[in-house]
């Protein structure tokens, strides 16, 4: 038997291909006094969608994603093919961990005021 084939009598059901939906993720790491280490987010069990999962910070494109690249053009232009996410992880960022960057190549916590 080749390793694409199935053993007789297994069959499997076809995937149903889905939309793509656009979305982004960032793994934030530092080096500490232990080694590495990497920032995962905890949601709540209460959510409906993946609770209690521990994930990176990130999310899917918004409108406000849309909107807020649309209307400054001028913001992260030399950034073509990855513009729109990197719009999507600054939100996500701001808005599941509070942290925004630096503006020299750190990061800095936002409050809620």
């Amino acid at each position: 038997m080749a390793v694409d084939e199935l053993p007789e009598g297994v069959d499997i059901a076809k995937l149903e291909s889905r939309p793509h939906i656009p979305s982004a993720s960032v793994m934030l790491s530092r080096v500490s006094g232990d080694g590495h280490e990497i920032l995962l987010g905890h949601r709540s069990p209460e959510l409906p969608a993946f609770p209690d999962l521990w994930s990176f910070p990130g999310g899917g494109v918004s409108r406000v994603d849309r909107k807020a690249a649309d209307s400054h053009p001028e913001w992260l232009a030399d950034r073509t093919g990855d513009r729109l996410s990197v719009f999507t992880l600054l939100r996500e960022m701001l808005e599941e961990i509070g942290v925004t960057p630096d503006g020299n190549g750190g990061f800095m916590e936002v409050s809620d005021e």
